[in-house]
């Protein structure tokens, strides 16, 4: 049997972060979207061990990936199933510590492709409390589509698909440390006065109005400090017509929201001369989706 599993990116069109835990989290509330760009994951199952390759070489394929602590964790939590090992390669599209959950996503690809290939057939709960141990967007990734999530990201509620919207994700160079990024925020960051539901209710009345100017990240201000390309790039997208452009998670991505496909590529194609990983994506109602090979 092989599985090939798409893995979605999310960007945030809404994010708070409330206060600092006491182990060291955040507590946030945010509103997150699953957007086109993905990763693609083949997996297969071997004689033994645990092997991760990618046709990114930047990319880790050590423990260090969300991946291979996926692998290790059914490994160990299922060894009466686990007959043999897994090789699992990564065909990467998302860029890496941008703000788009590309080790997230992955990871929930792991997830539910190691339940199906190993016929553990694992309900959503079981999934879910594999996720919350790896990783904090990992919940999310599970389901993806429109959610709200808080907690430290393993509160998941999920919300109504939004109408088919056109984003252009720019991902300026460079990786965003999170760990530093949420440091400076308890320095010198402000929660929102926002109420989320306030937020949400706008969302479904006028997604394509009104609340384009009511998205916000409070990290935003606190990362652009760091990377002032963000801010510039927010300023081209505005210029070329996009109708809101927004830093998702803790960088270094902004998304640009687009009336239209033919303003996505006007605006694509502005970008495009300034920061080298620009794509035209849109929102979908899922997060992964698998393919079953006999």
């Amino acid at each position: 049997m092989r599985i090939i599993t798409k893995a979605y990116a999310k960007i945030n069109l809404f994010l708070n972060v409330l206060r600092k835990r006491l182990d060291g989290y955040h507590d946030i509330e945010s509103i997150m979207q699953s957007v086109s760009l993905h990763d693609q994951l083949l997996f297969e199952k071997t004689e033994e061990g645990i092997f991760v390759s990618s046709d990114n070489g930047g990319l880790p394929t050590c423990e260090k990936n969300l991946v291979v602590k996926v692998a290790e964790s059914f490994r160990k939590r299922y060894p009466q199933k686990w007959d043999g090992g897994v090789s699992i390669h990564i065909m990467k599209n998302i860029p890496i510590s941008a703000g788009l959950a590309g080790g997230s996503t992955d990871a929930a690809a792991t997830i539910v492709s190691l339940s199906r290939l190993f016929d553990l057939n694992l309900s959503y709960e079981e999934m879910k409390e594999i996720a919350e141990d790896v990783g904090c967007d990992v919940a999310f990734c599970l389901r993806g589509g429109t959610a709200l999530v808080r907690g430290k990201g393993e509160v998941v509620t999920q919300l109504d698909p939004l109408p088919k919207t056109w984003i252009v994700l720019a991902t300026i160079p460079g990786e965003v440390s999170t760990k530093e990024v949420y440091d400076r925020f308890d320095q010198i960051g402000h929660p929102s006065t926002t109420d989320i539901h306030t937020f949400i209710e706008g969302m479904y009345q006028s997604f394509n109005g009104r609340v384009y100017q009511e998205m916000e990240n409070v990290l935003e201000g606190v990362t652009a400090t760091q990377y002032p390309a963000i801010r510039e790039i927010k300023s081209l997208a505005l210029k070329k017509g996009a109708a809101a452009a927004v830093m998702s998670g803790s960088g270094s991505t902004v998304f640009c929201v687009c009336s239209s496909l033919k303003k996505a590529q006007e605006v694509y194609g502005a970008l495009a001369s300034h920061v080298r990983d620009v794509f035209i994506t849109s929102t979908v109602d899922r997060g992964l989706e698998m393919e079953v090979m006999k």
